[in-house]
């Protein structure tokens, strides 16, 4: 009724009727001054009773409201009032003074009592007002550090009422807070609630952090509905919330994620009703809503509000499965209209819905993370911009928050990547403790060393008694402080402490010649390595102190191995335990991992890790003592899977960098082999003079005493300068492994102290890892290698062996030396930069082919080919073509280097060829051909640069099936299927049939397919005789990806296309395409070609074909 409560502020009120009247006076004011729909009117004001009145004036005289926080800073409050270009603006008295604008200006204070204008309702009709006008321009904080203002329309704002009424808000009256401040969007859903005759209630800012005043205010009142944050929610849980005395009947929970704990104790509470709102500015206030219910064992943003899409999507706009994470793109009628004065950032946001049937529909690009659950809600996973780059990785921070807050005593936690020093980026843990929990770094880090790859694991652990919150009561992650020596451990000198740490400092100053060492020092990072670890071992023996090798490798500092040695801990008395070794730790590229060569020594890679001048990380394998080990891997190919499962826990998926000295080399390529067959990616592989199996066991020809003898030498030789190895000539066959020994103690090639046992277990060690290499046969793969040769030796065979299994992309690197002096300075440091100079430098991948040079002066013609089809599939074409017209092919990626994966979309495609086309024609104007899958790329390409502000003179796409308009999802065309359209081009080609049916190519595995097809096309003249297997698996790998590709553009070409079907092709299909090519084109010229889809490419039917381009302009 009118008489109702509308609002309430302390004692203030205000009735349906006396707001309206107040609101009508002041809309009539602003129609004075020339307010019209669309029309922004400031509106500058305190969180108050007037500040509704205000809201309702300038929503009656049709105007925008942009709400501004009278207590900004004076710079803030200028920028706004420029950006939104305001035509007046309403405040009071008491901050008239702070808003210098020259604007006209109505004091609501001063206006409203005395005001004789009209209190009738304006008419919205007679205004011009439609749901179509603004209703709001809120700011919110922008990346560039300027807020940006987000543009909301009537009609989104009564979708947010319509979907609250039906969802989770009562019918009958109800009394319900208004928390937030106008300047936020989430005051929007307290206001609206004015439409369905409830009772807002102003929460006074004294008490809005307050649990125990802000309970009682609550009970005082008789709330029934409450909004708030997560932060406000915790003060109320922790002041008794639903314990005691009136508490509400529901709470709206939103602003930011609700962490798991707090999920956990909302479900034990009876009697309220949790709802869990999620939703951006941008998105009007409310996408989705979740009660919380027992049901739901985590935390959920719940399902779409209605009228509204939520789609996950992948990084290629294509939705992922169920429980896979994907970014939250929102559509429907909560999509605002886009940002003010920002179109740049409104089209980078706000874009086309792909999978909505009606034309025009947008959806928002949210930056935020979500996976749907089984169940059809969704899980919120943190924000796009909470992804951070450490050591090369990516990281989601909610992903490491997520495995804290299942730690014991952990109640909440925040992770954010600090940078306190230049150079030195880290994750930092902060954490708010269970009640009587005290909470240790070293335990945290041990729990979720158990889930989380060593890379993700925080540097640091800050314990705090709340979490700092802005404003609006969001965590403010700015405030977050500094860690502390309690948090951290640094590398600052610290003295050692105890007994232990004090001996152990001793020895490792007699060791290492250093003056002093602190208790967090690295044992190798002071310029310990192997040999001096054995002595290391051998001091501490002497002193009662007993650990291993192994330990030391996983537990280097100072205080961390006196904690194993004073607890008598033999931790990691595998080698694998302790894989693998960081060598270089800094980097922010994914890491570089070096694969031990017999010896199973990691740190003979350390000189060259030091010496590499690459930004990646460095991790060594090791196999130290690998033959004492319950049962040892018996082959090669077992080592290396032992490996990959070390090597994933540093990095979980490729693409991976590896390289090997020695035998080394091989195990590295085994890895590489084994990773390839899973569907991983090796970027780079570095071969370090390492040679093919079949080629050491052509070499190590003699008994066991002989070979025994061989590796003897050959440990040795790691250790003695070049100038001194004539000296092993001195030593008798068979040689006396002691006698050995004791000589190169002597000759100080090896320390004095080490002992004869330490050497024996590396001899032992090498023995065993140099049978397993001798038994390994590499398999045939299409990886390319990087070879690094020794050029003092075996000169007559540079490739080591290696050409008959790898790509043909593999290269050669030539090192002046032998098999062990390049590891050795000054050598090293030459085959360290090679080597850092393969690692920066990848494969380029460029598109471009030249078919006909032509003249430089003449503009290029660019061909793209059809699903699997090589560049000089347009050689036919090019013979007719004239002369001077240069004209340049884009092959696909993954066409003869299997390794490069295929484009996984037309869009990613034309990307890369545009940047190609673009090297060869700077300006265009552009002269484009596409043929069958090529012409989607063709289409594309000429959209793209139309985009970029580039003319396109021709595009003419031949025999190409028309894109499905809205349909974005991926085909799911099977490799059987695949296999037999591509039989079926080669059929076009040769116009007869191959003798290949689809029951033969089922019944065969997959690499048998390749292998008869392959045999089939040279035996019937397709492939000659010579042509590699790879070139058939990159068809296959290619036309699959392509055949399961889909396509909407999402612009009409401006400009006439040249549409040109085969003859010989099905005409209801071809004028259906053409019926539809027709939508996407402002003008579409189809001509018929002579010849099937495949030979009106070749002769005779190539002349027509071009006759028929160069009728248009080619």
């Amino acid at each position: 009724t009118p008489d109702a409560i509308a609002v309430e502020e302390g004692t203030s009120t205000l009735s349906y009727d006396a707001l309206n009247r107040k609101a009508n006076r002041l809309a009539h004011a602003l129609l004075g001054l020339g307010v019209r729909p669309d029309d922004r009117v400031a509106l500058c004001i305190g969180r108050n009773v007037d500040s509704l009145v205000g809201i309702l004036a300038i929503l009656k005289a049709g105007g925008a409201y942009v709400p501004l926080d009278p207590a900004a800073p004076a710079e803030r409050l200028n920028y706004m009032l420029e950006d939104a270009a305001p035509v007046a603006v309403i405040t009071e008295q008491q901050w008239a003074e702070n808003l210098a604008s020259g604007l006209p200006t109505l004091l609501i204070d001063e206006l409203i009592p005395g005001s004789a204008e009209s209190e009738n309702n304006p008419d919205p009709w007679r205004i011009g007002l439609t749901s179509r006008h603004l209703a709001y321009v809120i700011y919110t904080s922008g990346s560039t550090g300027q807020p940006k203002g987000v543009m909301v329309e009537h009609r989104n704002v009564i979708n947010l009422h319509t979907a609250m009424k039906a969802q989770y808000i009562p019918h009958q009256a109800c009394r319900m807070t208004m928390n937030a401040s106008i300047i936020f969007d989430a005051s929007v859903q307290c206001w609206v609630q004015l439409l369905s005759g409830h009772t807002v209630v102003i929460v006074p800012d004294a008490i809005r952090k307050d649990g125990e005043a802000l309970l009682q205010y609550i009970a005082f009142q008789r709330i029934d509905i409450v909004d708030c944050t997560p932060g406000q929610l915790q003060f109320l849980l922790d002041s008794g919330l639903g314990k005691k005395g009136h508490y509400p009947s529901s709470l709206l929970i939103g602003g930011e994620a609700i962490s798991h704990a707090t999920w956990r104790a909302l479900q034990k509470i009876h009697g309220i009703t949790f709802i869990n709102v999620y939703g951006p500015t941008e998105c009007t206030v409310n996408a989705t809503a979740c009660p919380v219910v027992e049901s739901l064992a985590i935390s959920s943003i719940g399902q779409p509000i209605i009228n509204t899409q939520i789609y996950i999507l992948d990084t290629h706009l294509l939705p992922v499965p169920v429980g896979v994470s994907g970014e939250i793109y929102i559509a429907g009628d909560s999509v605002a209209r886009g940002y003010l004065n920002r179109p740049d950032l409104t089209d980078e946001r706000f874009l086309a819905d792909p999978f909505s049937p009606q034309k025009g529909q947008r959806m928002y690009k949210s930056g935020d993370l979500g996976r749907w659950l089984p169940d059809g809600n969704i899980e919120y996973l943190g924000r796009n911009d909470f992804q951070v780059k450490i050591r090369g990785f990516r990281i989601e921070l909610g992903e490491i928050e997520a495995c804290l807050t299942a730690c014991e005593g952990v109640h909440e936690a925040v992770v954010i990547a600090r940078e306190d020093k230049p150079g030195d980026k880290r994750l930092v843990a902060y954490l708010l403790p269970e009640n009587g929990y005290q909470l240790h770094p070293a335990e945290l880090r041990q729990q979720l060393s158990l889930s989380l790859a060593d890379y993700m694991l925080p540097s640091a652990y800050v314990t705090l008694e709340s979490f700092p919150l802005t404003a609006n009561g969001k965590l403010d992650r700015r405030a977050l402080p500094e860690p502390d020596q309690r948090a951290v451990i640094t590398h600052d000198y610290v003295a050692p402490q105890g007994k232990t740490e004090n001996t152990l400092a001793l020895i490792w100053c007699e060791l290492l010649g250093i003056s002093r060492v602190g208790r967090h020092d690295n044992f190798f990072d002071l310029g310990g390595h192997s040999l001096i670890a054995v002595q290391l071992l051998n001091r501490m023996s002497a002193a009662g102190l007993t650990t291993t090798l192994a330990a030391l490798f996983a537990h280097p500092t100072l205080c961390e191995i006196s904690a194993i040695v004073k607890d008598n801990q033999a931790l990691a008395t595998s080698p694998f335990d302790t894989n693998p070794v960081p060598l270089m730790t800094t980097g922010e590229q994914s890491p570089l991992f070096l694969l031990h060569e017999p010896s199973g020594d990691p740190l003979v890679y350390l000189p060259l890790a030091k010496a590499l001048q690459i930004d990646r990380p460095i991790y060594a394998l090791q196999a130290l003592g690998l033959h004492k080990v319950v049962n040892p891997p018996a082959s090669l190919e077992a080592l290396a899977c032992c490996h990959i499962e070390a090597i994933r826990r540093i990095q979980p998926h490729g693409p991976y960098h590896f390289a090997g000295w020695s035998l080394g080399g091989v195990i590295a390529y085994q890895i590489a082999c084994q990773l390839q067959q899973e569907g991983e990616e090796t970027a780079f592989l570095g071969i370090i003079d390492s040679y093919h199996p079949a080629i050491t066991r052509q070499v190590n020809v003699g008994d066991e005493m002989q070979q025994r003898d061989e590796m003897v030498l050959n440990f040795l030789l790691t250790f003695i300068p070049d100038e001194q190895r004539d000296e092993l000539s001195r030593l008798q066959r068979p040689i006396d492994t002691q006698h050995a020994f004791d000589m190169a103690v002597q000759s100080k090639w090896l320390p004095s102290d080490i002992t004869y046992d330490e050497l024996v277990l590396r001899l032992e060690t090498a023995l065993y890892i140099r049978n397993l290499g001798l038994e390994y046969t590499p398999p045939t793969a299409d990886l390319a290698i990087t070879l690094f040769w020794a050029s003092k030796e075996i000169k007559e065979n540079p490739w080591r062996g290696w050409q008959a299994v790898v790509s043909s992309r593999s290269s050669l690197n030539e090192i002046p030396g032998t098999h062990y002096s390049i590891m050795q300075n000054p050598l090293r440091e030459q085959l360290a930069k090679q080597l850092s100079l393969q690692l920066q430098t990848p494969y380029p991948y460029d598109p471009v082919v030249v078919i006909q040079q032509g003249d430089k002066s003449i503009r290029p013609v660019f061909c793209i080919p059809g699903a699997g089809a090589s560049a000089f599939s347009f050689l036919d074409v090019a013979r007719f073509m004239p002369h001077h017209t240069p004209i340049y092919a884009l092959q696909a990626r993954g066409l003869g280097v299997v390794e490069m994966m295929p484009h996984s979309t037309v869009e990613e495609a034309a990307d890369a060829y545009i940047q190609a086309l673009r090297q060869k024609d700077p300006t265009g104007p552009y002269r484009i051909i596409g043929h069958s899958f090529g012409g989607w790329i063709a289409f594309e390409i000429a959209l793209k640069l139309q985009r970029q502000g580039f003319a396109v003179a021709e595009l003419i796409v031949i025999d190409s099936r028309a894109p499905v308009t809205g349909h974005r999802e991926r085909y799911n065309i099977s490799e059987t299927e695949t296999w037999m359209k591509l039989v079926n081009i080669y059929n076009l080609k040769l116009n007869r049939e191959l003798p290949v049916t689809r029951e033969i190519i089922a019944s065969l595995a997959p690499e048998e397919r390749l292998i008869f097809l392959h045999d089939i096309l040279i035996s019937q003249g397709v492939y000659p005789v010579n042509t590699s297997i790879s070139v058939l698996r990159g068809v296959f790998r290619v036309m699959h990806a392509n055949l399961n590709t889909c396509y909407t553009p999402l612009a009409k070409f401006k400009g006439v296309m040249q549409l040109i079907n085969a003859q010989e092709g099905n005409r209801a299909e071809q004028q259906a395409h053409q019926t539809h090519w027709a939508g996407h084109v402002e003008s579409l010229n189809c001509q018929r070609s002579s010849g099937n889809h495949m030979t009106m490419l070749t002769e005779p039917h190539a002349k027509t074909l071009v006759s028929y381009i160069t009728e248009h302009g080619v």
